[in-house]
């Protein structure tokens, strides 16, 4: 029983409950901040918020050799536009033929002071610039492509486009409220399950574990401004799953725990400290494992997967901190609320039981 006084958890829930209250308010906070600056709550990717598109062809002066620097000079000026690039430039066309050339996709966003359509205004000015200035991406591709052309080579301007233009998300957002609706009917289904298995009050904590988890990779992928996409939604779901087992483990164990030291009368506190002291190791590990997996993944897989991957190892820890500490902690508070009232119930029938015969007494 060296558990139950060296890992003294469910005693610190105030604690435990500051940590999400903490993390929604800065959350929040940071949703609110970006959102009035015009460069959204949260980092959503084009599948979802649509976004900028710039399809630029350069023609067969475009080789191997000056890719990277004519890239380079289309993402520098886009840069100082005020272009933020959300997604993997994309080679279009094959190399040596009239459609060789890449796409870039992203948003334009205000500057201090700046409005939404004062900011659009200004980037759409600035990527056509002016001929004569030689400013413009067209005109800074044409004047690179120029001074480093070989020998007998001549590179027509005519040959090189800017195309701009806005997309939609391709992901209506009925379908993300869909999902939405769909996450929350399963948190309720499993907290329904656990109260059969369990009991009520179990149930109802797993079930308030669920929209914690959901709520706080929200604010964090908004304070990291982690990309979100339609991929990001699997994530999600994926972190509700994980938190859900790490949940059951749990308190299956302190089910098990609260039969087998029946006779020595633990407290609901000092039974989830034993519980979570003997299931911890495994859980962390669990986490450990799938949280480096999805970093391996996530640098291996590019940009897109990059960001599902964030997603999910951002719901990993959340899941691991609600499922292993915060709810379990919670959930002995209300349990030893509950006994205590129970007991104050009990003494005031007995008193009342027993006050009544003495006032027949007197009256007598």
């Amino acid at each position: 029983m060296s558990n139950k006084k060296e890992f003294r958890l469910a005693e610190q829930w105030k604690k435990l409950l500051l940590i999400p209250i903490l993390v929604f308010v800065v959350g929040l906070g940071c949703m609110l901040g970006f959102g009035l600056t015009g460069n959204g709550a949260l980092n959503l990717a084009s599948d979802l918020n649509g976004g900028t598109v710039i399809d630029v062809t350069v023609g067969t002066a475009m080789t191997e050799e000056n890719r990277d620097d004519v890239v380079g000079i289309a993402t520098d000026l886009l840069d100082e536009l005020g272009f933020a690039v959300t997604e993997d430039i994309r080679a279009a066309g094959e190399i040596g033929t009239e459609a060789a050339g890449f796409t870039i996709i992203g948003r334009v966003t205000a500057g201090e002071g700046q409005t939404r359509d004062e900011a659009v205004e200004a980037f759409n000015s600035g990527l056509i610039g002016s001929v004569d200035e030689g400013t413009g991406l067209r005109n800074q591709i044409y004047n690179y492509l120029t001074e480093h052309a070989s020998e007998g080579q001549t590179v027509n301007r005519m040959n090189i486009t800017v195309h701009s233009y806005q997309a939609e998300g391709s992901l209506p957002w009925q379908q993300v409220l869909f999902f939405g609706l769909t996450v929350l009917i399963a948190a309720l289904v499993a907290g329904i399950y656990l109260w059969i298995r369990f009991e009520f009050l179990t149930g109802l904590f797993v079930f308030l574990d669920l929209l914690i988890d959901l709520i706080l990779t929200v604010c964090l992928t908004a304070v990291f401004r982690v990309q979100v996409s339609a991929w990001s939604l699997g994530a999600l779901a994926a972190a509700a799953a994980c938190s859900f087992l790490g949940t059951v483990v749990i308190f299956d164990r302190i089910r098990e725990n609260s039969r087998r030291l029946r006779l020595q009368e633990l407290s609901p506190s000092a039974l989830v400290n034993v519980s979570a002291a003997q299931t911890a190791p495994r859980t962390l590990l669990s986490a450990v494992v799938l949280a480096v997996m999805a970093a391996v993944a996530g640098i291996l897989g590019g940009s897109a997967v990059l960001s599902f991957m964030l997603v999910v190892i951002i719901g990993i820890a959340v899941s691991v901190f609600t499922s292993l500490c915060l709810t379990p902690s919670l959930w002995a508070r209300a349990q030893e609320r509950r006994r205590n009232r129970n007991k104050e119930q009990k003494l005031f029938h007995e008193f009342k039981r027993k006050e009544k015969p003495a006032q027949e007494t007197a009256a007598e």
